[in-house]
């Protein structure tokens, strides 16, 4: 979605608006969206539990828990206590729990 939102912001600045047709009228329904999932980022998360959550869910690249607590630099157990109170956090800030 924050890709899209990019995109179409792009072709509005190049006055290219409708470059591609959309299916669905879903555009401001995913602003919203996406404004509220930084926001919730920002707001709910402290450093780490931030770059775990980027870096294992909202990369484009697949990264295991191993690989992934080995280049934070923390122990498995604190990483996997981080990681379920980043998720619990962040579902709060969503409104999702």
């Amino acid at each position: 979605m924050k890709i899209q939102i990019e995109n179409r912001r792009e072709q509005q600045e190049a006055g290219l608006v409708g470059l591609f047709p959309s299916l669905r009228c879903t555009d401001q329904l995913n602003e919203v969206k996406v404004r509220q999932m930084e926001r919730a980022l920002d707001g709910s998360l402290d450093f780490i539990e931030r770059q775990i959550i980027e870096m294992k869910y909202l990369n484009s690249q697949e990264i295991n828990d191993l690989n992934l607590y080995m280049d934070l630099g923390i122990k498995k157990g604190k990483f996997y206590k981080k990681k379920r109170l980043a998720i619990i956090r962040l579902a709060s800030g969503l409104g999702i729990i």
